[in-house]
């Protein structure tokens, strides 16, 4: 684990390409700012494809851990703008249901060395991401998996509140080229206790873990985080959860080190902590049955349902969750 430094970069600033402007895609534009002079130039929000035109800037409210608000002004692109070229470095943090549609479109417009770090809840998109780069012609850059415990709430939509100050863990996915350099996009460094990591696919499974329990839980329970606490067994349904999830991560030859009983009750022990930690948090998919979205459930539960099916390893913890969010939000969410 390599403590990366916290530095100002505007002597050198590439533009940043923020692909999902929610709360972590505004904190990481406002604190880039912040390095850069404030200059809208050097943020770029890039949209989905919309019936209604966008506006071609985008400002919004930042407010941070001290209470102090500052209004940030970026500019705003659809996916399929032809303006949209030559990207250097991009952040992908957009819901996982909508990456792969929109960054097939970007793929070909970025450089031939760029950089491209996912940073986002669950897994499955790395791989469709790292066989789209493989086939986009001359690219020979880099691509970087991402997970931070930042807080950020996004109030409102172009109004988002850092609530916590927390950890980055970033490292190489894949590199393109061999003459590529495996060093941490300087965009990161807009964060603060940036790390880089040699095991990041581990550092991702570690978030999986969590987020497989918390975010069906409150969606099941409709409740806080920590009032999971009081449900009946609790224990026992993370103990279910993560053993299945650990089972599939070793069949991937993760987490090599451990046994499968040693990684599941360390997995537990984490997820409960989390739980404690986060008591008056409501958890992302929670709140996007509320919001009567379209959840992440097919990244996290159903991912690992997904895997294994292929590793033949049955987990129906996860399958009954999977579904049982799946039926709450076929309720609410309204279908195209």
């Amino acid at each position: 684990m390599i403590s990366l430094p916290h530095k100002n970069t505007s002597s050198q600033v590439q533009p940043l390409y923020i692909l999902g402007a929610g709360a972590i895609g505004q904190l990481f534009a406002a604190r880039f700012m912040e390095l850069n002079d404030r200059s809208s130039q050097s943020i770029y929000f890039i949209t989905f494809l919309t019936k209604q035109k966008s506006q071609a800037s985008s400002s919004f409210c930042f407010r941070n851990l001290q209470g102090e608000s500052s209004y940030y002004q970026a500019k705003k692109l659809e996916v399929n703008d032809p303006i949209l070229d030559n990207i250097s470095q991009l952040i992908i943090c957009t819901k996982s249901q909508q990456t792969i549609k929109s960054f097939e479109l970007l793929a070909p417009k970025l450089q031939h060395c760029a950089q491209v770090i996912l940073l986002q809840n669950g897994l499955g998109n790395h791989h469709c991401i790292d066989e789209i780069l493989k086939s986009t012609p001359g690219f020979k850059g880099q691509l970087f998996l991402a997970s931070t415990t930042e807080g950020a709430f996004r109030q409102a939509q172009q109004h988002t509140i850092h609530t916590g100050l927390g950890q980055t863990d970033i490292g190489l996915f894949r590199h393109y080229s061999q003459a590529s350099i495996s060093e941490a996009p300087p965009c990161i460094l807009a964060l603060n206790n940036v790390y880089y990591k040699t095991n990041i696919e581990e550092i991702i499974w570690q978030k999986l873990f969590i987020n497989c329990v918390i975010n069906p839980l409150t969606v099941k329970y409709n409740c806080l985080n920590g009032e999971l606490l009081n449900t009946d067994n609790i224990e026992l349904q993370v103990f279910n959860i993560c053993q299945e999830v650990a089972c599939v991560a070793k069949a991937l030859s993760l987490f090599h080190k451990e046994s499968l009983p040693v990684l599941t009750e360390r997995m537990k022990k984490l997820v409960l902590e989390v739980i404690v930690s986060t008591a008056k948090n409501s958890s992302s998919m929670r709140e996007d049955v509320k919001a009567k979205r379209a959840t992440e459930i097919d990244y996290i539960n159903g991912y690992i349902v997904k895997m294994g099916g292929k590793l033949s390893l049955p987990c129906p913890h996860n399958t009954a969750l999977t579904q049982l969010v799946k039926h709450i939000t076929d309720k609410v969410v309204p279908h195209e």
